[in-house]
């Protein structure tokens, strides 16, 4: 449930103590980093905050788009950042780093995914972790039972998250 995850990673660091939190968005036809965002949006406005106020880009979903969108929502000196995915906060992360900010002492970094490199860099890197390969697994449950009964129905089915508490968050000093 991607909304229901961007809520849950919004309102963590809002329960940090974060006000000025910034979304590194994905695509726009990305329907996950959708999801994500809309989550973003929910969470900040069930704290009391304006969701339309909160410095938002949209990045492409890769390092690369993470380093290059960081830059632009500094000057609205956000306390901390959520990104789409993995990759664009590991970009994120980065920038960060080169422009002489700490992690998470001056800004800190949330993904999603929970990409294998997220224990593997400085700081290592707060994310959603979904099973994955539970999903997966399900995935061809669903497909091998409708090929075997061409009555079955393939329904939609939301599978649990979780926040994974690393060191690039915490609360703004």
């Amino acid at each position: 449930d991607d909304e229901a995850a961007g809520y849950v990673l919004t309102r963590f660091l809002l329960a940090q103590g974060h006000r000025l939190v910034a979304c590194i968005d994905g695509l726009r036809e990305h329907l996950s980093a959708s999801l994500r965002y809309a989550g973003f949006r929910r969470a900040l406005e069930g704290a009391g905050l304006d969701p339309d106020a909160a410095r938002t880009a949209r990045g492409n979903l890769t390092f690369l788009g993470g380093q290059e969108q960081l830059e632009g929502l500094l000057d609205g000196r956000p306390t901390a950042v959520v990104c789409a995915n993995d990759d664009m906060a590991a970009g994120a992360l980065y920038r960060a780093h080169q422009l002489g900010l700490s992690v998470p002492r001056d800004l800190s970094v949330a993904g999603f995914d929970d990409a294998p490199f997220t224990q593997m860099i400085w700081p290592p890197l707060t994310t959603i972790s979904q099973p994955v390969f539970a999903m997966a697994q399900r995935a061809v449950d669903i497909v091998l039972h409708v090929i075997s009964d061409p009555h079955a129905r393939a329904d939609y089915e939301l599978v649990p998250h979780r926040i994974v508490k690393r060191d690039s968050v915490a609360a703004p000093v």
